[in-house]
Parts: structure tokens; C-alpha cells; sequence
């Protein structure tokens, strides 16, 4: 169980029964904790926790493991060892980078270095395991003499995990990416510049790494006060505009905002910019005049189904350009490859718009982010390339970004990542053992560790008496044992092995929730499976512990009566289980 920034306000500790011991310490407050995932944050974007108690790669990156527990432990500990109380810790600023034996010149050198340890703001330069961390803390007790005992101690295990991998490469795409977000979110209009493009494209096979790029970029987008909001097509048909939805309903409520400050400036000079195409339709417009009346042909009919689509297209952009007058706006459109008709013909039409209110001098603030894969048998990215070269013809090219899978070295980077190991010679010899001389995705070099480590071929290297992970790794593993193991071609084949091991039952319903799409209600699928959801909640934990699925942070993602939303850790997990399905069986999950 991940905690997440445990707050010294966590923490209670009550009265001892023996004279002279020391009471014991309860952590409370697990609100926004997380079990079993180890990656990135499961929420593209949004880091969720209190500021000060956050470790660095959580802020910048959305990493997730437990050496984030580790560092908030460490901060506690800061706090309370370097100031005569807490509150003074605040008022001083929260710092924990200047070296606590300044602060506090009579502490132990010994627990003052343990504690700087622990906020190291390298990752890597933490100790791995809680356990580790109570080695250190009893030897420190147990060397200094004390008219004090310690309670009953729990018996820690210090089981080996693979962390989170880190975010490899990319450091170009990244500062193209940075600067796009400057041009289009903090745009000023002058006739002396070039119209900036409004479009950013991200395109890759999966596994690439789309969604973690992604991720880094509306980090950047918040960092420039952006309003981030996301959609995400689904490969199965649904309603028209369905991966829309969410976005034209905050663009709606935020236009609503900016319309009615807008009302109340009574300084025109400081009022927001008004811009074409801003102007919302309403009931009293002659269109709607028009859809109010009954076809009386086919053709009438046509006509009808074209302006409705009109009227929409036009909402949405006027919501949009409305909003940007309050705050820079950031739209985020993932596998773009599976829109359907109306959804792409609405994101042209507002790309369209957008360069037009450019063209006469505004400054519309707002970015647009699409991801597709580039698959060669869909017909319907066609239109995104006939898209993008239109707008190449009326402003700047869009941007486009292309992954590639990662190269040996920095597969070599990632696997150091997870094992939480310095890039040694062995450890890149273990590399090139596992994968050969190939390229591959981030996720599929995730996925043959996670498989290596279940299957007994990743080993610790622990060698005490008690067993307990010293934080190394035996990489001495042969080619025999890996022709044993068997390991997977493609990710398809990874992720069907990890699923192997999951019980039938939760294979099950993690085969429902596939119907479901990514992101899936717990109230539904229980109704879906006729399962009561605390029966349920036992082989949610089990998928979640092999990170399969992981929880919303309802912070950031709630609609009012949905209850607690899951989503798959990554869009090709769900296909691959979904792919697997019989039709007849898909057919019968879908009819539920």
C-alpha cells in the first residue's frame, strides 16, 4: 500500500502502558492511497497530495512507488527533529533541502545523515524498502544507549519489487513540446510574427510511450495555468461526439464564467477580447428554428442531420474560444485513429477557426493535442493527414512528433529504472541477454520484467540469515534459464502471460470490464458480473496488485452519481484481453 505523502497530522500516538517505552505510532488517514500499482501516476497529468511532503519524480514525473513514502517518512522526520514544533517547520517554509545538522547543530550526525538520506532528491539515492530503513533506525537505537525501551516491533520482510520505470528519452520531443505550449498558450499577436501552429500531433505504435509524453506535456500545460481537458476515442462505436462529451461540458461551464465576468467588467479596456466565431448559438437562431420543424423529404431530412452537425461544431468552438478568454486552454484528443466522422469533422472545424481568428489579429489561447497510432490499414487517418496539410496551408505546419521504440542503450536506462541499479557493465550484459540487440517499447520491456520477476528468473541477491532484500538483484542469469522461461515475442504475449497467472475469476471480470472500455464503473461491473461489490473488491485488489487496473483519483475525475470509476493501467492491456475474447462471448458481455 502506497500512502502517498503520510502527514505528521497522520500520525497518532497514544499513551504507553509501561513506564519508560515508547508509545506506538498509528499511521491513519488513507484517503488517497494506492495498493499494488507501481508506475505512473494513474491519472495522466495530475499529481494528487499535499506539496510539501511530495518527493521530486512525483511532481515532475507522476512516479509512483515507495520510495515516495520513503521521502514523505524522511520529511516527517525533518520536521520534527530540526524545529521545536511543526508549525515551525511551516512557518520556516517547508524546506528540507538545507542540511538538518544546520538547523539543529545538537543532533545525532549519524540520524541526521539518515534523515538527509531520506530526502535526497534523487530517487535513486534513497534506500529501496522500508525495511532497509528500519535496519538503519535500530542500529542507530541500538548503539545509543537509552533509559528508554521500544514497544513490540513488527517483523518486516523487505520483499524485492521493481519500481516504477523512469520516463527514458524523449528530451527532444519534450522541449519541441515546451515550446509549442509557449507559442500557442502564451501567444501575443503581432503582424511582424508568424502565425504559430495550434495543432501538436503525437503519433506511435502502441507501447511507445504516447500517453507518458503526454503526460509530461500537460504538466507543462498546468505550469502555464492552462484548463487541461481530455477525450479519448474508443475502437468500439459509440454515440457520435461521445469522446467529446467531457470536454464540451467544461468548456460550456467555464465559457458561462468567462461570459458573465465579462458582463460585469466596467472597465472596457480590461474587459476579455472578443473573437469571431465566439458567439453561441441559442434557441432563437433561425437554425434551430428550422430543426424544429418536420422533414418533409429525404432530402429535408439530410439537410436537418447537416446542420445539427453544424450547431455543434459551432457550440463547440464559440465554448472554446470563450474560455480562452478566461484561461489558456489545452485540448488533449488520445488515439485519434479510432474518431469517428463527426468528432473529426468538429476538431477540423475548430482548427480551422482557430487559424482564422489568428489570421485577423486575435490571440486565441489554446493548444490542440492529438495522438493516433499510425496503423496502415486504417482508412480514417487519411483525413488527419489531408487535416494537417490543410492547416500547413493556412498557418505554421502543425507539429508532429513520431516515437520510435527505444534503442539497447536506453533500454538499458529503463531496466536500471526498475531495478533501482546504477547502468553497470553487468547490468548491461543482463540487458542484452533478456532482449537481444532489438529494439522495443517501453511497455513490452516492462512487461517481460514484471514476467521475469513472477516467474522466479529475476532473483534477489539477499544472502543473510532472515532473508530479507538487501536492495541487489542476481543479474547472473543464463541463456538456458531464459529459453526455460519462456519469454514473450510481442506485448500481446506479455500481457496474456501476466493475465495467466491472475485467478480464473478475476480474469473474468477484467474481461467484462474490457466490454466496459478503459475506464469502467465498479457499481456496473458489479451489476454486470451479479457479484456483491465487497466480493468484488477482493479481485479488483488482486488485478490492481498486478497492475492491471488502478482507481480514478475522483480529485480530478468525478461526475456526480458514478461512484468509483477503475480504469485499465494502459489502453493495450484492455485490447489484448478484449482480443482474445470469443465473438460469442463478446457478443454476450456486450448484450449485459
Amino acid at each position: 500500500i502506497l500512502l502517498r505523502t503520510p502527514l505528521t497530522g497522520d500520525l497518532l500516538s497514544g499513551d504507553s502502558a509501561m513506564p519508560l517505552t515508547i508509545p506506538r505510532v498509528q499511521l491513519t488517514d488513507f484517503g488517497i492511497a494506492k495498493f499494488g500499482d507501481l508506475s505512473e501516476d494513474s491519472l495522466v497529468g495530475q499529481v494528487i497530495g499535499t506539496p510539501l511532503y511530495l518527493a521530486p519524480e512525483a511532481v515532475d514525473e507522476g512516479i509512483i512507488d515507495p520510495r515516495l513514502d520513503l521521502y514523505a517518512v524522511g520529511v516527517v522526520l525533518y520536521q520534527l527533529l530540526s524545529y521545536p514544533n511543526p508549525r515551525a517547520w511551516l512557518r520556516s517554509g517547508g524546506d528540507v533541502q538545507r542540511p538538518i545538522s544546520e538547523i539543529a547543530p545538537t543532533l545525532d550526525a549519524e540520524l541526521a545523515e539518515l534523515v538527509m538520506l531520506l530526502v535526497h532528491p534523487d530517487l535513486q539515492q534513497r534506500p529501496k524498502s522500508a525495511a532497509a530503513i528500519f535496519d538503519l533506525l535500530l542500529f542507530w537505537w541500538q548503539t545509543h544507549p537509552s533509559n528508554y525501551e521500544l514497544p513490540p516491533l513488527p517483523s518486516l520482510h523487505g520483499r524485492p519489487y521493481l519500481a516504477a520505470s523512469r520516463f527514458i528519452g524523449r528530451q527532444r520531443e519534450l522541449s519541441q513540446a515546451k515550446s509549442f505550449l509557449q507559442r500557442t498558450l502564451q501567444y501575443e499577436a503581432s503582424p511582424d510574427d508568424s502565425l504559430p501552429s495550434s495543432i501538436m500531433t503525437i503519433s506511435g505504435i502502441p507501447g511507445v510511450g504516447k500517453s507518458r509524453l503526454l503526460g509530461r506535456i500537460i504538466r507543462m500545460a498546468f505550469g502555464q495555468q492552462a484548463a487541461v481537458w481530455v477525450g479519448q476515442c474508443k475502437r468500439e462505436i459509440g454515440h457520435p461526439y461521445e469522446s467529446l462529451q467531457r470536454i464540451i461540458s467544461a468548456a460550456k461551464r467555464m465559457a458561462k464564467q468567462a461570459t458573465i465576468e465579462t458582463a460585469q467588467s466596467s472597465d472596457a479596456a480590461d474587459a476579455p477580447e472578443s473573437m469571431p466565431f465566439d458567439r453561441i448559438p441559442t434557441e432563437k437562431d433561425e437554425e434551430y428554428q428550422l430543426l424544429r420543424k418536420p422533414a418533409q423529404s429525404k432530402l429535408e431530412e439530410l439537410k436537418q442531420q447537416e446542420l445539427r452537425k453544424h450547431l455543434f461544431q459551432s457550440r463547440l468552438t464559440a465554448f472554446v474560444l470563450r474560455a480562452s478568454r478566461l484561461q489558456p486552454v489545452c485540448l488533449v484528443i488520445e488515439d485519434l485513429q479510432w474518431a469517428d466522422d463527426a468528432t473529426k469533422d468538429a476538431l477540423f472545424f475548430l482548427g480551422r477557426n482557430l487559424t482564422l481568428a489568428r489570421r485577423q489579429g486575435h490571440r486565441p489561447r489554446v493548444a490542440c493535442i492529438l495522438t493516433y497510432r499510425p496503423l496502415a490499414d486504417n482508412p480514417q487517418l487519411q483525413d488527419v493527414r489531408v487535416f494537417l496539410a490543410q492547416q500547413a496551408q493556412l498557418e505554421q505546419a502543425p507539429l508532429q512528433v513520431v516515437l520510435d521504440t527505444l534503442p539497447m542503450a536506453q533500454i538499458g536506462e529503463q531496466v536500471a529504472s526498475m531495478l533501482m541499479e546504477p547502468l553497470t557493465d553487468p547490468l548491461t550484459a543482463f540487458c542484452e541477454r533478456v532482449f537481444g540487440a532489438s529494439a522495443h517499447t517501453p511497455l513490452f520491456v516492462e512487461q517481460i520484467m514484471r514476467i521475469l520477476l513472477q516467474n522466479g528468473v529475476l532473483t534477489d541477491a539477499t544472502s543473510d540469515k532472515i532473508q530479507r532484500w538487501n536492495g541487489r538483484w542476481n543479474l547472473d542469469i543464463q541463456l538456458a534459464a531464459l529459453r526455460n522461461a519462456a519469454i514473450p515475442k510481442t506485448v500481446q504475449e506479455a500481457i496474456g502471460e501476466r493475465a495467466s497467472r491472475l485467478s480464473v475469476t478475476t480474469q473474468e471480470l477484467l474481461a467484462m470490464a474490457c466490454v466496459l472500455g478503459r475506464q469502467f464503473s465498479l457499481s456496473i461491473l458489479s451489476e454486470m458480473s451479479q457479484m456483491p461489490l465487497r466480493q468484488l473488491l477482493d479481485y479488483i485488489d488482486e488485478a490492481a496488485s498486478a497492475a492491471f487496473i488502478n482507481e480514478l483519483d475522483t480529485l480530478y475525475d468525478h461526475d456526480e452519481g458514478k461512484g468509483v470509476t477503475l480504469q485499465f493501467t494502459h489502453d493495450r492491456f484492455r485490447e489484448a484481453l478484449y482480443d482474445t475474447l470469443p465473438t460469442t462471448q463478446q457478443r454476450e458481455f456486450h448484450h449485459r
